[in-house]
């Protein structure tokens, strides 16, 4: 079925990415998998990107056939532009790379071998994290059950980076599974809620990484959280409803019920600590006030909730300077 299909499809939105698309389509084009397709998309991206991105193309003639290059005739957003992607990709695995980040160059070759080899849906790879000198390798939760691999999404300890997941591309068409358009942050956790639901053989790798950037412009910044109304946590609600409501609509939601409480326990307390003013945030999903501390949140982190919901102000901001001391 795939036999005159590129092996990987790499897709790559692009938007505001001027400073850093060359060290990004450089470590993509310098790949040791040859076959291979990259399908760039722009977003409407105000910036000279696509200069930047024809420039370092010509430097690699060897890949010119590989490389497609699609322009969206408005700004659709992220989750839209992935969809777009997914449908223009050919290969029989397809993975996202964000293009302001970077692969080491033997990265997608020991992610598809691995697939091979184990027959695998999903190939993991693990991440560092850098900012500015600093690098943090991030080792990522693994299990070869879906059910474990979901209830870590849920809860934080599997990352939700579409970048570090290799996934077939029979996965995504068999099940019928793409991004909620204009839910444009965690689109990507919803997503995977559904790809390890279906998915039946799960692997990984160790020895190649992903180099996820954090730098003033992105996206995923907590200062965008201090407004409660901003699509950027509204739409990281409706990410995580869409999942919940996927999960339960299952006939294994038994399975994830207390995942799911961890979940939003989880992102109350991010949402309510990194805003200004919590009122609005104290009121979304009610339903776990009641039960914090049956939840398996540490005890901090229950404490801290609960003096939340309960509406202590003058404990809560006790209770934070003694986190600041004590963590």
């Amino acid at each position: 079925m795939y036999k005159d299909r590129p092996k990987i499809s790499v897709i790559i939105p692009v938007y505001n990415v001027e400073r850093y698309i060359e060290n990004c389509a450089r470590s993509l084009f310098e790949q040791t998998l040859d076959d291979i397709e990259f399908v760039f998309i722009n977003d409407c991206t105000p910036d000279k990107s696509f200069d930047i991105l024809t420039n370092v193309l010509n430097d690699y003639p060897n890949r010119r056939n590989q490389v497609k290059i699609i322009h969206n005739k408005e700004n659709k957003g992220i989750a839209a532009t992935r969809n777009i992607g997914l449908r223009n990709s050919t290969g029989k695995y397809i993975i996202h790379c964000d293009s302001d980040d970077w692969v080491d160059p033997d990265l997608y070759e020991k992610l598809y071998l691995n697939a091979e080899a184990n027959k695998a849906d999903i190939v993991l790879c693990d991440t560092i994290k850098e900012k500015n000198s600093n690098t943090d390798k991030i080792i990522d939760f693994y299990s070869d059950s879906n059910i474990e691999c979901i209830r870590a999404i849920l809860t934080a300890k599997l990352t939700p980076y579409l970048c570090t997941k290799l996934i077939s591309k029979e996965l995504y068409d068999n099940n019928k599974i793409d991004f909620p358009d204009g839910v444009n942050i965690r689109e990507d956790f919803y997503a995977l809620v559904k790809l390890f639901y279906y998915s039946k053989k799960i692997s990984r790798i160790s020895d190649s990484y992903y180099h996820y950037r954090i730098h003033g412009h992105s996206i995923s910044r907590s200062e965008n959280m201090r407004d409660f109304n901003s699509v950027f946590v509204q739409d990281r609600i409706k990410a995580s409803v869409l999942a919940y409501d996927f999960l339960m609509n299952t006939d294994d939601k038994v399975k994830y019920e207390k995942a799911i409480l961890d979940s939003k326990l989880i992102l109350k307390i991010r949402i309510i600590t990194k805003m200004y003013g919590v009122k609005k945030a104290r009121e979304i999903f009610p339903e776990t006030d009641s039960k914090i501390f049956s939840s398996n949140l540490s005890l901090h982190h229950k404490i801290h909730i609960w003096l939340l919901s309960k509406k202590i102000n003058i404990f809560f901001r006790i209770y934070k300077i003694y986190l600041s001391v004590r963590y």
